[in-house]
């Protein structure tokens, strides 16, 4: 991914809707947890500390799954389709990345990171026109000066960058 997303999030972010900080499960508890999981796949209250504990270990291809069950159970919540998008795209699924752009902007038509991030993606595929178009649109949205410069400045990374299709 491009320098820089990281403060773009923090620029442009509209949503004070963070989840809370989970206390650090033990490893005892993580097993317990995850017996919890085998009788019932989809308990919320197991999910989140299983998910926590793999991205805290760097297991991020364990967390995804655990992650796609959490947003079936809660469709609406953005930041937690954030942080999906992120997951695809640090496993290499950057279709499902982009799919998971699509499904925030089709809830919130104005959330600029989305734009920026799906922005990324296409020029990574060597889709410049819609790269292009996405900052355009993202860098018109963008509520302050310093968003719109970091916009800019990712989209000029972005389309100068080499280009080079990935298989999938």
């Amino acid at each position: 991914m491009a320098i820089g997303v990281a403060g773009l999030t923090s620029l442009t972010s509209n949503s004070s809707n963070q989840q809370p900080q989970q206390a650090k499960a033990s490893p005892e508890t993580v097993q317990e947890y995850q017996e919890i999981l085998k009788n019932d796949p989809n308990n919320l209250s197991a999910l989140l500390p299983v998910y926590d504990h793999y991205l805290e270990i760097g297991q991020p291809a364990q967390a995804l799954p655990l992650l796609e069950r959490i947003v079936a159970q809660k469709p609406e919540d953005i930041e937690l389709l954030f942080n999906l998008a992120d997951l695809y795209e640090l496993t290499g699924q950057n279709q499902k990345a982009e799919t998971t752009y699509d499904t925030i902007l089709s809830k919130r038509p104005q959330e600029v990171t989305a734009m920026v991030k799906k922005g990324i993606l296409r020029g990574e595929e060597g889709d410049t026109q819609t790269a292009q178009s996405l900052f355009q649109q993202a860098e018109q949205i963008a509520q302050t000066k310093e968003a719109k410069a970091k916009i800019k400045e990712i989209a000029t990374q972005t389309l100068q960058a080499p280009s080079v299709p990935k298989t999938q």
